[in-house]
């Protein structure tokens, strides 16, 4: 009796716990890394983006986006983002295309070195906070498409695409 007790406890938690374990690790594992942080040039903390690692992750670059009611529409449904430099010539020509193209759902968002950007007047742009401990470097351009605020394909024309 008690052997027979203890094999449908045993057997209830199985059921309970395995499930409860899978759906934690699934979420944990979300969460992209951001990049490399290492202190630079007068103490600065710096960040290299690694967008090539984002693939099947939440878009980490959520929380850093200025203005913050942009962060809202990154958020639910499906962007193209594109990580840009102000004096790209590569970034000006990728995004002549995608507007060009009349490419739905187009996000622009500017990294510094910020300057004079021809794309700011374009309605879904933005930039990365700003901030005088925080340097930020990436390789543009930066071509993301994001679904509900995952990452589900990077192109880099300059470097590897995932």
């Amino acid at each position: 009796m008690w052997i027979m007790k203890n094999k449908i406890t045993l057997i209830f938690l199985l059921i309970l716990v395995i499930p409860m374990v899978f759906v934690i690790l699934s979420r944990v594992n979300r969460h992209a890394e951001i990049g490399k942080e290492f202190i630079g040039v007068g103490g600065k903390k710096t960040i290299l983006l690694e967008p090539d690692k984002w693939t099947e992750k939440e878009f980490p670059l959520l929380p850093y986006i200025q203005p913050i009611n942009m962060q809202e529409k990154l958020k639910n449904g499906e962007w193209m983002v594109v990580l840009y430099h102000y004096d790209c010539p590569e970034c000006k020509e990728v995004i002549d295309e995608l507007i060009e193209k009349k490419t739905e759902n187009l996000f622009l968002m500017e990294v510094p070195p910020y300057g004079e950007s021809v794309f700011l007047e374009n309605i879904n742009c933005a930039r990365l906070n700003e901030s005088e401990s925080k340097e930020w470097f990436v390789t543009t351009p930066v071509i993301l498409t994001i679904k509900n605020h995952v990452v589900v394909q990077v192109i880099m024309p300059k470097g590897n695409n995932k």
